[in-house]
């Protein structure tokens, strides 16, 4: 009977050495294989860092934006505030500034300050024509608030339209 052995292969040696060499080439491809699999698995998870760290700053930026856009809108309704404040200021000083020039009007009207000065009292003649200071001087007052207001009106209604455009464009954006 014939025994078989590992030492003593019925393949002759030459045979054996071509079944050992295939075998040599087969893990050596697939130890290759394995390797760059591996360095797949590397650029795959490289890649899943990569878009959960967009996806994460694209959040983060979305809601800055968020709190940018409720930011100015807080302050659009704060300017509103102003400017509707700063009209009806406008309107009062206007009003204030329509019955100091009608006053005055009325005073210098009255009698001119010669009549007044041959035909009356000097002192009524003093007292009159510092009413008459005084009421200018406040017209004058009125006058330079009232340009304050018009000026401060003027800018919170241009600092409302910015806002207003940069609360669009951040809408769009978002």
């Amino acid at each position: 009977t014939f025994f078989f052995s590992p030492r003593f292969s019925p393949l002759p040696f030459f045979a054996q050495e071509g079944i050992i060499t295939d075998l040599q080439g087969k893990i050596n491809e697939y130890a290759q294989k394995l390797i760059d699999l591996s360095n797949t698995k590397k650029t795959l998870a490289n890649e899943i860092v990569y878009f959960t760290s967009q996806i994460e700053l694209t959040r983060l930026q979305i809601l800055q934006t968020e709190n940018f856009v409720q930011s100015l809108q807080v302050e659009i309704a704060d300017l509103a505030i102003k400017i509707d404040q700063l009209d009806l200021d406008l309107n009062v000083l206007s009003s204030v500034f329509i019955t100091q020039t009608d006053q005055n009007y009325k005073l210098q009207k009255k009698l001119p300050p010669f009549v007044s000065l041959l035909f009356g009292n000097f002192n009524e003649f003093l007292k009159q024509q510092k009413y008459l200071t005084v009421v200018q001087k406040n017209c004058r007052d009125t006058l330079l608030n009232m340009e304050t207001v018009r000026t401060n009106y003027d800018i919170q209604k241009q600092a409302k339209a910015q806002k207003q455009k940069e609360l669009e464009t951040l809408q769009e954006r978002l």
